[in-house]
């Protein structure tokens, strides 16, 4: 089990998923979300940075954000796009000696899945889905 959580700091918005059945009636909605508790989604625009910051405990029992790596004892995190739309993978980066906080520029529209790790433990992974909506 993740031993932190990401929050989102980056240009994405949180907005409503309404995924309406077919036009024909042929297929029904692929979400059927309790009333209240909609489903939601995070959606940016191609070419809008989108930035993840870890939350986690360091070594002092102190619950933090965006920490830097020497304040980690040795536990830092690595990222990667698992999914992404086409075949060129946009590049993951973080700053010098922060990898609690990671971002991409998506290049084209579609689904994005990013995936974080925390070295040395920690559990598998975090999955974050960003659909780069080309809105012009």
């Amino acid at each position: 089990m993740a031993d932190f959580s990401v929050l989102f700091t980056g240009d994405t918005t949180l907005e409503l998923w309404t995924d309406p059945p077919a036009l024909d009636g042929s297929q029904p909605s692929r979400t059927n979300p309790n009333a209240l508790h909609p489903h939601r989604r995070r959606v940016v625009n191609v070419g809008s940075l989108v930035e993840v910051t870890v939350r986690c405990t360091n070594p002092a029992g102190e619950v933090v954000d965006g920490e830097l790596d020497y304040n980690l004892g040795g536990r830092t995190f690595m990222a990667w796009l698992a999914e992404f739309p086409g075949t060129s993978r946009p590049n993951v980066t973080h700053p010098p000696d922060q990898s609690t906080v990671q971002r991409f520029t998506p290049t084209r529209p579609g689904h994005y899945t990013l995936v974080l790790r925390r070295t040395q433990g920690g559990g598998g992974g975090v999955f974050v889905h960003v659909d780069a909506i080309d809105r012009g």
